[in-house]
Formats: C-alpha cells, sequence, structure tokens
C-alpha cells in the first residue's frame, strides 16, 4: 500500500468518479457531435440562404462555446482529480502506458478550444467558406479527442492478447498500439460517436423548443425536422454498437452479464430500450407537429437520452471487474504480476503509512487498501450489512477464500483476491470484526 487513502462516507470513492464522469461526458460528447453539428447547419442554412437559421444558430454557438470549453473543461479536470485520488495506481499505470497518446490528445484539445473561439468570433468577419471550413477545423479535432480517449478507455476493458502477452514496461511500450486498438476499440468508437451525435442533437433540439413558433414558424419546424433526420438514425443504431461490443467481448467478461448481483444484463438492455424509445418518442413529439414542441417535451428527450449514455458508461464499468485494467491490474490497484510477492513478502511491507506492528493499523490498512475502493462501511456496498452476525472464524474463513482465489469459487468473477501475508489477514479479520461489533453496540444504544 504505497498511496495514503480517499475515504468518502456512504457513496464510495467510486462513485465520486462516476457522477463526475457522467457529467463531463454529457459535456463532451455534446462537444464532439456538435462538432458534426455546427458545420453541417452552417452550410444548410447557406443553401437555404436563411438569415433567420444563421441567427439561431450564432445565437447557439455562445452556449456551445460556455458549456463545452468552461464546464467540459472543468469535469474534466474533477476526472483527473478524482481517479488520482481514488485509482492512483490504475491513473499511473495509464499514463506510463499512453503517455504519448495524452500528449496527442491533448493537442487536438487545444486546437478544438482555440478553433471554437475563432469559429464565434470570426462570425460575419471571414467569408462564408472560410468560417464553414473553421468549424471542420474544430469537427475535426474535437473527434479526434474522442478518438484517443476511446482507445485508453477501451482498453482498460479489453486490452488484448498481444498487450497481456507483454512482460516488462519495455515490452508494454512496444505492444502500445495492439494494446489501444484492441478487440473492443471499434464497436467502443461507434457506440460513442453515435450518442456523441444523438447528445448534440438533443442539446439543440431543447434551444430550438424555446422558439416561438407563431412568431417563427418555418424556422423552429424546420430546425426541428432537420435534426431528427440525425437524431432518430444515431439512436436506432446504437443497439447495433451494443451488440457489436458484446460479440466482441472476452468470455470471462460475457459471463459477468449472467451474475444477477451485478445487474448487468438488465441495465444492458436498459440501453437498447431506452434508445428505442427515445427514438421514437422524438419523432412523436416533434415531426407531426413542430410549432408545439415545448421545453418541457425537450426535457424528457434529455433525461432519456442521459439514461442511454449513463446506463452504457456504467455496463462498461462494470464489464472490467474485477480489474480496473483487465488482465493487467484489479480493481483495488493490485498487479496480477504482484500477487504472489505481496503474498510473501506482505502487503504493508513498504508501506509509508501504517505502522505494521500495531494490528489493528495493520487491518484497517489492509481494508481501506483492498476493500475500499468497492466497499463503503455504512453506505454503497455496505461492509456493515456483509458482516452483520459473523464471527472472528467466520471472517477468518471468509478471507482465507478470497485469498486463496480459486477459480470455482463464484465471487472471482467479480471481486478480486486478498493479498498479503497471514498475519496481514488476521489483522484484517480482527479489525474486521472489532468494527462490526462497535457498530453493533452503537446501534443498541440507540
Amino acid at each position: 500500500m504505497n498511496y495514503p487513502f480517499w475515504d468518502v462516507p456512504l457513496i464510495g470513492a467510486g462513485w465520486v468518479i462516476g457522477i463526475i464522469s457522467i457529467f463531463h461526458i454529457m459535456i463532451s460528447h455534446f462537444a464532439v457531435g456538435g462538432g458534426l453539428l455546427i458545420p453541417i447547419l452552417e452550410r444548410r442554412a447557406l443553401a437555404l440562404k436563411s438569415p433567420e437559421w444563421m441567427g439561431a444558430l450564432r445565437r447557439n454557438m455562445l452556449f456551445f462555446l460556455i458549456v463545452t470549453g468552461v464546464l467540459g473543461t472543468v469535469s474534466g479536470v474533477g476526472i483527473w482529480f478524482s481517479i488520482g485520488l481514488a485509482q492512483p495506481a490504475g491513473t499511473s499505470a495509464l499514463i506510463h502506458i499512453f503517455v504519448f497518446f495524452w500528449a496527442i490528445e491533448w493537442i487536438f484539445f487545444l486546437i478544438e478550444l482555440t478553433s471554437a473561439a475563432v469559429y464565434y468570433y470570426s462570425w460575419g468577419r471571414v467569408s462564408d467558406r472560410l468560417h464553414v471550413a473553421l468549424g471542420w477545423v474544430y469537427c475535426v479535432s474535437s473527434f479526434f479527442t474522442l478518438f484517443v480517449i476511446n482507445g485508453v478507455l477501451s482498453f482498460m476493458m479489453t486490452p488484448g492478447e498481444a498487450w497481456l502477452k507483454a512482460g516488462t514496461m519495455q515490452e508494454f511500450s512496444g505492444a502500445v498500439l495492439d494494446g489501444f486498438f484492441n478487440p473492443t476499440y471499434w464497436p467502443s468508437l461507434l457506440i460513442r460517436f453515435l450518442a456523441c451525435l444523438s447528445l448534440a442533437a438533443v442539446f439543440v433540439l431543447m434551444s430550438s423548443s424555446r422558439i416561438r413558433g407563431e412568431m417563427e414558424p418555418a424556422l423552429k419546424s424546420g430546425i426541428l425536422r432537420y435534426l431528427l433526420r440525425w437524431f432518430v438514425p444515431a439512436l436506432l443504431l446504437l443497439p447495433v454498437g451494443l451488440f457489436w461490443l458484446l460479440y466482441m467481448l472476452p468470455e470471462p467478461q460475457l459471463n459477468l452479464l449472467r451474475l444477477p448481483e451485478l445487474g448487468l444484463l438488465p441495465i444492458s438492455m436498459t440501453v437498447i430500450f431506452a434508445s428505442v424509445l427515445t427514438a421514437v418518442a422524438a419523432f412523436l413529439l416533434v415531426w407531426p407537429r413542430p410549432l408545439k414542441f415545448t421545453p418541457a417535451r425537450a426535457w424528457i428527450l434529455m433525461a432519456l437520452a442521459a439514461v442511454v449514455v449513463s446506463s452504457a458508461e456504467y455496463s462498461r464499468e462494470m464489464l472490467r471487474k474485477p480489474f480496473v485494467i483487465a488482465g493487467y491490474m484489479y480493481s483495488n490497484g493490485v498487479r496480477v504480476a504482484d500477487v504472489e510477492r505481496f503474498n510473501a513478502q506482505g502487503f504493508l511491507t513498504k508501506s509509508l503509512w501504517v505502522d505494521e506492528e500495531n494490528d489493528f493499523a495493520a487491518g484497517k490498512a489492509m481494508f481501506r487498501g483492498q476493500c475500499m475502493i468497492c466497499h463503503t462501511w455504512s453506505g454503497y456496498r455496505s461492509m456493515n450489512r456483509l458482516l452483520k452476525g459473523r464471527t472472528r472464524e467466520s471472517l477468518q474463513s471468509v478471507l482465507d477464500m478470497l485469498h486463496e482465489y480459486k477459480p470455482e469459487y463464484h465471487f472471482t468473477q467479480y471481486m478480486p483476491p486478498l493479498v498479503g501475508t497471514l498475519a496481514e489477514r488476521r489483522a484484517l479479520a480482527v479489525w474486521l470484526e472489532n468494527k462490526a461489533r462497535l457498530k453493533v453496540e452503537e446501534e443498541e444504544e440507540h
């Protein structure tokens, strides 16, 4: 255990990452999908020779610039801050493995921010042709940020056999392209791009719903119906991308779908159902009577789109279990290659944060270092509930099973092994028993 621990009560550190990530994904996907819609909508406005279309697009561009440039950037920093605290070992590994890819992503990100600002502030000051070209610069740069990030995220789920066979960091670096363009890279990219396009369209639908139909009927109906041509097909193609992704998954991860305790199958089905439902709802709410499309109806579509995106991202996170990087590093930050060393030498041997001679402190450090990335004491995946009524002997038996980690044990499909010496595992059992007993006494007093 080489890092201090970030203890987040009730929800745990994992859900802090999840909450920030869902917020960031909604905005970043809006940015990427908007990158495609912006030049397309401008070309449409020029083809129609419609100053009303152009005015609506220009008004939306300021909102787009602020939301993506400010909220997207701040929430992206929030993700780095939270994963660095909650998963320091995993974050360090991803930085070292993909250091040049991160540099490339930041170059495209800077181009993206710059081109968005130049596009907005050059409106009416350059030729129409040049202005549309600036929009395409933004489109391409924003897409390539997705292109790079998708490689890292899909790598965490399926690094691929070629990369996993490498044994040292130098060999990992040599096989980095195999890891980047991993088995689920292309289906993941398709799913994310369709989600980007869907979210960008629903944001513009929300904005366009505020156009007063009695004042500008042609403008409102024209924009709304044009957006449906992008929104509905993108949503209907999402299940195709999901089935392609599932087809490319290795057998152990497919087996996770069959575990009722993870609830992955209904969540995956939610993605499909919500995608189709959102597409149908959008068509029925907009196409027949676009002038009646109100902000309240737009919020319904936004809520449904958020369900699609959040369910898909939650499924992706759960399909990595019991790893943070599949086949390489477990969700508690223990590398597969280090399991035997930790068992022989101890998990806390080189820790700077705990006194190994103190059994209570050692047990607490074992719990924090190996359990609390997934469990809290009294909140999400409550250990207090799981341990209720257990004796020290039964606790030790469970910990020994986690340590032995035999393939026939059901939990090995979604829980990492418990590493460490016998003394460390006994210290953990003592700490868990005392913690559970104190909780019971506290409840009895009240």
